[in-house]
């Protein structure tokens, strides 16, 4: 840079990198810890299937057994229920699992998402799993959304929406 000493341009350098650095930390998006998604999916799911909340709970093919979707999660995100047996499975997995046994309908977390550390947004949907030679054009599924925010270190959530297809 014309004008400008090997010192001021190492300085200007410096604070170049400062800035981006900078940028770069804030534009990631807020985390909470693993143990806080599984309170919150926990809570979700048994909203869900143990409160009977999901629209079309009632078309689970067997709501004692039910296959969730790992599409935003990790398998160890899914918890355990009291007398429901929580099935976590990948997509394709689901896929596979239509084609051997027939379409079905199962839990996908469609949005999990952490506004900040005490803040977090959940859609539950019931979704279809469809095998490929399927021709049946459900109209039915849908999901509810939830919010969950930390008071006294304790998430509490509340449905503040629900949908149907």
């Amino acid at each position: 840079m014309p004008g400008v000493s090997r010192m001021g341009h190492s300085r200007i350098m410096h604070c170049l990198a400062v800035v981006v650095l900078m940028s770069i930390s804030c534009s990631r998006p807020p985390a909470i810890s693993s143990i806080d998604r599984r309170e919150v999916v926990q809570d979700a799911l048994s909203r869900a299937l143990i409160a009977k909340q999901v629209p079309d709970y009632n078309l689970l093919r067997d709501p004692t057994h039910v296959v969730v979707s790992t599409h935003l999660l990790d398998a160890a995100d899914i918890p355990s229920l009291p007398g429901v047996v929580l099935e976590p499975l990948t997509d394709e997995a689901i896929r596979h699992r239509a084609n051997e046994t027939g379409d079905f309908l199962h839990l996908r977390f469609s949005r999990l998402e952490v506004l900040d550390s005490e803040h977090v947004v959940v859609h539950l949907a019931t979704a279809w799993a469809r095998c490929d030679t399927s021709r049946v054009p459900y109209l039915s599924g849908g999901g509810m959304m939830l919010k969950y925010f930390k008071r006294a270190g304790e998430w509490v959530g509340e449905v503040v929406g629900t949908w149907i297809s």
